[in-house]
């Protein structure tokens, strides 16, 4: 029907009256439509056509066809019809687009001279196919791969990380493990280290997996809570007992401050809500290397019971970029941060999680 239709407005003289049932045939056509005269204005639009452009159909009719607001996608040239009209040739596939009130819609224009009954040159013949829905799935398919790419080597990173972070203490426990099978003349203060070294290494080893462990059960659905009252001060008191040795040994500043006055006690996990605060303190004093590392408890807002904790350090910092992706799986903020501190940039991906399950 298409085919048949081009024909007939091929040799479709713009100079005279369009027969109705040609008008009927046109407001039939899903794609816009429309025939111009050698002086660009407007013979006849149909009706697809006009609902893109805001007019009603008798309101095309006359205007200058390049006031519709169709402009030449990311090529700069003419008009496709202009082009037409003066070449008097076929023009196929320009890409166009227009602002509609339904947002930014795509074509493909196609441009065709017309004759009159005497053969001589009379217009132009101009169709618009519709790809605004093609071009959005082109977008998210391009995305879509980009973000499959990005994923693919984010856990290329993360798996040459672990492998990393896995050999170091493995190679630490099986080297400092042979030297005391050997019997070696070594002193209490030298057995003492090593044993230190190997149990060190075995946390860190265990400290991994269950980041591991963590992730798998938060990523199948299966992290449970047991939510139970607590005291936030003594939560505070064992991370910063745990993490004070390392501080020190760093010749850091750890403390707390409460601003304000803080309830007692709280309805959370205290499990995962010391989990969470282990990861982010230890990240502070990992990427600190003077200065002081703080931890901040306060209630924000007066009407609301949310007790917040803001962990504050005068480390290395973040750019704007780093932070976009910090929370992301396997990603740290770049690759000389990996080399630098370690980490397989888990802890903050499990923090958010657990915040959020919370």
């Amino acid at each position: 029907f298409r085919t048949f239709l081009k024909m007939v407005l091929k040799h479709l003289d713009p100079s005279q009256a369009v027969p109705r049932r040609v008008r009927e045939a046109l407001d039939i056509l899903a794609d816009g439509l429309m025939i111009i005269g050698l002086d660009e204005r407007i013979l006849l639009a149909n009706t697809a056509l006009s609902a893109v452009a805001g007019f009603e159909p008798q309101q095309m009719l006359g205007k200058d066809a390049s006031s519709l607001g169709f402009r030449v996608h990311g090529i700069p040239m003419s008009l496709p019809w202009e082009t037409c009209l003066e070449l008097k040739s076929v023009i196929s596939g320009v890409p166009m687009q227009i602002d509609t009130a339904d947002g930014l819609r795509s074509f493909n224009v196609n441009c065709s001279p017309l004759t009159g009954n005497e053969g001589q040159h009379r217009g132009v013949l101009v169709t618009f196919d519709d790809v605004t829905l093609l071009e959005e799935k082109t977008l998210q398919l391009s995305l879509a791969r980009d973000d499959a790419q990005a994923a693919s080597q984010a856990k290329s990173d993360f798996l040459a990380n672990m492998s990393h972070e896995i050999r170091n203490p493995m190679n630490a426990i099986v080297g400092f493990t042979d030297l005391l099978r050997r019997g070696l003349d070594i002193n209490v203060d030298t057995r003492q280290e090593y044993l230190n070294t190997i149990h060190a290494s075995g946390q860190h080893l265990v400290g991994l997996i269950n980041d591991i462990l963590d992730l798998s059960k938060i990523e199948a659905g299966k992290l449970e809570l047991e939510m139970r009252r607590c005291r936030p001060h003594q939560l505070v008191a064992e991370v910063m007992n745990v993490l004070g040795m390392k501080a020190r040994e760093q010749n850091l500043d750890l403390h707390h401050e409460i601003v304000g006055t803080i309830p007692e006690t709280i309805s959370t996990d205290p499990t995962r809500l010391r989990q969470v605060l282990m990861n982010l303190v230890g990240n502070a004093i990992k990427f600190t290397t003077t200065g002081s590392v703080r931890i901040v408890m306060d209630l924000p807002h007066a009407t609301q019971p949310l007790l917040r904790f803001r962990i504050i350090d005068t480390g290395i910092g973040m750019t704007p970029e780093q932070c976009e992706k910090i929370f992301d799986e396997f990603v740290q903020a770049d690759s000389s941060v990996t080399r630098r501190f370690g980490g397989t940039g888990l802890g903050l991906t499990i923090s958010k999680q657990l915040a959020l399950a919370l």
